[in-house]
């Protein structure tokens, strides 16, 4: 094996976060929607609070907006739809249920397992590089039985460390000792780009199948596990 050290972004690369979400936020929306005796379905809402997910995204991921501002605006956008009243202290306690329960929703991808104990099997060390609440990802890192290959000191949350993607100081933080170093995410301005100017080799694991323009084309490109073994055992 080439690499010594093989790093993964955690949502949407090592487990399926988009079906994760929809699910937990279908159960949070449901016990929403029943207390304020809503006649929208949740599925109906879904969609809705979704496309302003989708929408104001670029506003949090610029810098424009914060975490909150982002959540609040999608939550209210979505109720507005629906001519729902609802107020901003609201949106935050959707979003601590939300963070309370998608952990219990999460599953692997097809086929990460077997990577990761052939992995394993061949002395490679494995570490996880996420944004996010410590408490949040560790409540998925259990449920998901990641604990089982990524050793406790390999893994680097966000709040944890203090530094967040993009930022190349978690990287640099990450990657402490002399090897060489293989990251795999599903982000080309999270994950892939800070990545390679951190020193690391990359994997783009396009896990949504998304178009991108900024793709560089000696990025390999990943839609699956099983791709992701192929590529990996060429080195």
């Amino acid at each position: 094996m080439y690499w010594t050290h093989i790093y993964f972004d955690l949502d949407n690369t090592l487990y399926d976060h988009e079906k994760a979400f929809r699910k937990t936020i279908l159960h949070c929306a449901d016990e929403m929607l029943t207390r304020k005796n809503a006649s929208v379905s949740p599925d109906k809402w879904f969609d809705v609070f979704k496309h302003y997910c989708d929408e104001y995204w670029e506003y949090y991921e610029s810098g424009q907006w914060t975490r909150e501002t982002y959540q609040i605006n999608r939550f209210q956008a979505a109720n507005k739809t629906f001519d729902i009243s609802t107020f901003n202290e609201e949106a935050l306690i959707f979003q601590d249920q939300y963070e309370a329960n998608v952990a219990a929703f999460a599953e692997l991808f097809p086929g990460a397992e077997r990577l990761l104990n052939e992995l394993s099997d061949q002395h490679v060390r494995l570490g996880i590089i996420t944004n996010g609440s410590n408490e949040v990802q560790r409540s998925k890192i259990k449920e998901l039985r990641l604990d089982t290959w990524f050793k406790d000191e390999n893994i680097y949350i966000s709040e944890q460390v203090g530094i967040a993607k993009p930022d190349l100081q978690l990287f640099y933080y990450a990657k402490e000792t002399k090897g060489n170093y293989l990251y795999i995410g599903d982000s080309m301005s999270q994950d892939i780009n800070p990545a390679i100017e951190a020193g690391f080799d990359v994997i783009y694991f396009n896990s949504r199948q998304t178009a991108s323009k900024s793709i560089d084309k000696a990025v390999p490109e990943v839609i699956s596990f099983q791709e992701l073994s192929t590529v990996i055992k060429k080195y």
